[in-house]
């Protein structure tokens, strides 16, 4: 009996725990091209930090809805650093071969990295949306 009590403090606790900074952030925005404002189509919006990533996947219209965990749930306030990938769907070469789904990107190499795309944002309570303007290869 004794060590049952310590048993179920413990969970408690981490139950708490588990609770603490869960409130999320819905997020949405559109991604369209610098050269004539078209939107991109199809590819994904991640959002990334040391702990945590998340993304959004691009409707054709060029809007995204930021997903976590499931579906339009968004993201935990923070500073994300963001990638974005844009390709066109994998094709058959004339030798029944897929071709390289890197030579069909329908945005410039930069942005398919957290490291070189250049955005960063701050996501808090009031952030409601976020749009990126991107340049094709």
């Amino acid at each position: 009996m004794s060590k049952i009590v310590p048993c179920l403090l413990c969970v408690t606790f981490l139950l708490g725990f588990a609770g603490c900074g869960g409130d999320k952030v819905s997020l949405k925005g559109t991604v369209t091209f610098k050269e004539d404002g078209s939107p991109l189509t199809r590819g994904l919006v991640c959002f990334e930090t040391d702990t945590y990533r998340a993304r959004g996947t691009l409707m054709p219209d060029g809007t995204y809805r930021v997903t976590s965990v499931k579906a339009n749930d968004g993201i935990p306030p923070g500073t994300y650093k963001v990638y974005i990938f844009g390709a066109e769907a994998p094709v058959e070469d004339v030798s029944g071969r897929m071709r390289d789904a890197r030579a069909m990107s329908l945005v410039a190499v930069k942005y398919t990295n957290k490291e070189t795309s250049g955005i960063t944002v701050e996501v808090d309570a009031k952030t409601k949306q976020f749009d990126f303007q991107v340049e094709k290869p």
